[in-house]
C-alpha cells in the first residue's frame, strides 16, 4: 500500500489551522485530564485541576482517541463522524546500518 501524505507533513496543516487562532487563546502542550460539556460550553479540566471553558476545542489526535476523550459527552454527529475513521499499524525499523537502508528505503525513517 502506498501512503498519501501532505508535503511538509502534519505540521503544515496544523499550522494552517492554528494561523487563525490568536496566540493568547492557544494552550499548546497543556496536559488535559478531561473534556466535557457544561452549560453550553466545553470544559477542559487541566492537569493542575483548573477548569477552562471554550466554545470550541481542536483535538489534535487520532479520531478513536478523540472519541474516547469525549466519552459519553460525544454528540451524535461526533460519534458518527469519528467512529468512521480506521487506523492501521505500521512497522518501522530505525537503525544506522547504511547498507540495509539502501536496500529497502521504504521501511526506514
Amino acid at each position: 500500500m502506498e501512503w498519501l501524505v501532505i508535503e511538509g507533513g502534519a505540521k503544515r496543516y496544523v499550522d494552517a489551522v492554528l494561523a487563525g487562532v490568536p496566540s493568547e487563546r492557544l494552550h499548546k502542550s497543556t496536559p488535559v485530564q478531561d473534556v466535557h460539556s457544561e452549560s453550553e460550553k466545553l470544559a477542559l479540566i487541566l492537569e493542575n485541576g483548573k477548569s477552562e471553558y471554550f466554545d470550541s476545542v481542536i483535538m489534535a489526535t487520532h479520531a478513536p482517541d478523540a472519541l474516547n476523550i469525549l466519552g459519553k459527552d460525544a454528540t451524535f454527529s461526533e460519534t458518527t463522524i469519528l467512529s468512521r475513521f480506521r487506523t492501521s499499524s505500521s512497522t518501522v525499523v530505525l537503525h544506522s546500518d547504511i547498507d540495509v537502508s539502501l536496500q529497502r528505503p521504504s521501511i526506514f525513517v
